[in-house]
């Protein structure tokens, strides 16, 4: 996702690509979730504007990347910081598959996706790089 980091709904459709519950935030974020993620944040003054996030898969050798930069910031260089930090971390870690979803309506972050040159194939509302 590549949209802004504001709580709701919206924001969750964006960054999970669809409607999820409370019950399934508390899940994704309980620390035994988090135990091989690699998360970075873009502060500004102290408050968090930008995050991306690697999670390995149970496929050996790949990866889940996500991405969420607040509307202000954006066209900044920001995701593409954040993603090149995320991209050298899956490298570090010896994954050689990584996963993006974005809605299809995201156009900025398929545009992001392009520029690190992922493949992008288009499945009823979402994207996959």
């Amino acid at each position: 996702m590549y949209e802004p980091l504001t709580s709701g709904h919206a924001v969750r459709r964006l960054w999970f690509g669809g409607a999820v519950s409370d019950e399934f935030i508390r899940r994704y974020a309980e620390p035994s979730a988090l135990k091989d993620a690699v998360i970075y944040g873009f502060f500004v003054d102290g408050v968090l504007r930008g995050a991306a996030e690697l999670r390995p898969l149970e496929q050996v050798g790949e990866a889940e990347a996500a991405l969420s930069v607040e509307r202000g910031w954006q066209s900044r260089g920001v995701g593409s910081a954040l993603l090149e930090r995320v991209l050298l971390a899956a490298r570090n870690r010896q994954i050689n598959r990584l996963h993006m979803l974005c809605l299809a309506e995201n156009r900025r972050m398929q545009q992001l996706a392009r520029k690190f040159e992922a493949q992008l194939s288009f499945q009823s509302g979402s994207v996959m790089g």
